[in-house]
Order: C-alpha cells, then sequence, then structure tokens
C-alpha cells in the first residue's frame, strides 16, 4: 500500500481532450487538480458541463499566459460549470468572462471572500448562482 499517494495532485495536459470536439459533459471531479488551464478547455465547443468539484483549485480557470491568445469565447455551449468544494478565494469578472452561456454557477464550499461587484454583466441567461458556504463580506451589487 502506498501511503504517499495522497501527497500527489493530477496535472491535466493543455492536450488531454484536444480531439474530443463533440465532448459535452466532462467531470474532472475528486482528482487532486491543483490548477487547470484555458487551453485545456476553450478548444471544447460542444462542452455544456464542466465538474471541477472536489479538487485543489485557487482559481476557476486563469487565463493564458501564452501569446497566443484564445478566442474571448471559450467552450462556447458551457452552461453549467460546477467548481465547489476547492480552494478558490476570489472571484473577478476575468475569471467568468470567457463563459458567455453560463446559466449554472456552483462554488459552495470555498473560501470566497470576495466577488467582483460587475461579474455577472451580460449574463442574462444565468439561472442558479451558489455561493453558500464560503466567507463572504459582502455581496456587491451587479
Amino acid at each position: 500500500m502506498n501511503n504517499e499517494w495522497g501527497e500527489f495532485s493530477l496535472y491535466v495536459s493543455p492536450d488531454s481532450f484536444l480531439n474530443l470536439h463533440q465532448l459535452e459533459v466532462l467531470d474532472l471531479g475528486y482528482n487532486k487538480i491543483e490548477s487547470i488551464t484555458e487551453e485545456t478547455i476553450c478548444h471544447l465547443n460542444s462542452l455544456k458541463i464542466l465538474n471541477l468539484t472536489h479538487n485543489d483549485l485557487t482559481s476557476i480557470i486563469p487565463d493564458s499566459n501564452s501569446t497566443n491568445k484564445l478566442q474571448e469565447f471559450c467552450a462556447g455551449d458551457l452552461s453549467e460549470l460546477e467548481a465547489s468544494h476547492n480552494k478558490i478565494e476570489l472571484i473577478t469578472r476575468l475569471d467568468l468572462k470567457k463563459f458567455k452561456n453560463l446559466r449554472i454557477l456552483r462554488l459552495a464550499h470555498n473560501n470566497i471572500v470576495h466577488v467582483d461587484g460587475d461579474i455577472f454583466t451580460n449574463y442574462e441567461k444565468i439561472q442558479i448562482i451558489d455561493f453558500s458556504h464560503n466567507k463572504l463580506l459582502n455581496i456587491p451589487p451587479t
């Protein structure tokens, strides 16, 4: 039995799902993922549901640091983003700007203290927002 297994985290390569153009649901829950890049998911234009629950994420999906800027419209059909039970502390408009068709955003059981005031500007389709069990100090107007 390997008692050191708990020390490992899962690395998700930007090429992991490269040729899965028809993928609609991606469940990466319960995997000790510390980060996932936009290069990993932005080309998945048929993706509707992304589950990142129960990992070690400190942010949703950071912008690419590369000089090749990806399209502003990422994973175009993504309607549900689940990232509960992680280590996320801050949510900014930039974190969500790529996902224009979000209907459901679940970020419960994180360490979120701050949410940008204009985070949901231009998100007319959003129906469910779950920030329960966080450490929010305020909820700014939209």
